[in-house]
């Protein structure tokens, strides 16, 4: 889970959740559960924590095969446009 501050007092607080497939893991393999959490997630915020706008957001990382060293899997993950916080549209 990655939470991420931006500067100014409206800027909301992203929490974004990202999904990685296991071995052999595809498309489906989550089915609903990521859209469930963030519903049921962003439904269970306090009131008291709401003035904070915090925002949850859930991807799923794209299905890759393995065959390198761990190492690299997260230095490609780490680097992948697609999953780096972004608070536009937020």
């Amino acid at each position: 889970m990655d939470a991420t501050l931006a500067t100014g007092p409206e800027s909301p607080i992203l929490v974004h959740l990202v999904y990685i497939h296991g071995f052999q893991g595809n498309d489906t393999s989550f089915q609903t559960f990521p859209t469930d959490l963030q519903k049921h997630l962003t439904a269970e915020i306090p009131s008291y924590i709401k003035p904070l706008n915090i925002k949850i957001q859930s991807s799923l990382y794209p299905t890759y095969k393995s065959r390198k060293p761990i190492a690299l899997a997260t230095q490609n993950f780490l680097a992948c446009e697609g999953f780096r916080p972004s608070l536009q549209g937020l």
